[in-house]
C-alpha cells in the first residue's frame, strides 16, 4: 500500500492519505495528531517523511521518502512575464 503524509504546521496535525491494497481496494485519509501513530509510524517520525509503502501481507512498512525541504520565501523565484497571462484586449 503506498501511502501520502501530508503535515499541516499550523494546525499541527497530520493527514495520511492512500489506497489499499487488493482484494479489499478502497480510499483513506486519517489524521494523526501529536502523540497518535499510524502503520507503526509515531507522529514524530511521520512528520520527517512524505511517504511510504507497506508490504501487502504484513502490513510492515518496507521502504519511506524523507520530506523534501520547503523552498523559502526568498528562494522561491518570481514567474516570468512570458508565462503571466495576457489581457483581453477589446
Amino acid at each position: 500500500m503506498q501511502v501520502l503524509v501530508f503535515f499541516d504546521e499550523d494546525k499541527s496535525q497530520i493527514s495520511v492519505w492512500g489506497r489499499t491494497d487488493y482484494p479489499d481496494c478502497g480510499d483513506f485519509k486519517i489524521p494523526v495528531f501529536p502523540g497518535g501513530e499510524f502503520c507503526g509510524l509515531s507522529y514524530e517520525d511521520l512528520v520527517k517523511i512524505e511517504d511510504f509503502e507497506t508490504d501487502p501481507v504484513t502490513q510492515a512498512v518496507i521502504k519511506t521518502t524523507p520530506r523534501r525541504p520547503r523552498p523559502r520565501p526568498e528562494d522561491i523565484q518570481p514567474i516570468p512575464d512570458f508565462l503571466r497571462k495576457k489581457p483581453v484586449q477589446p
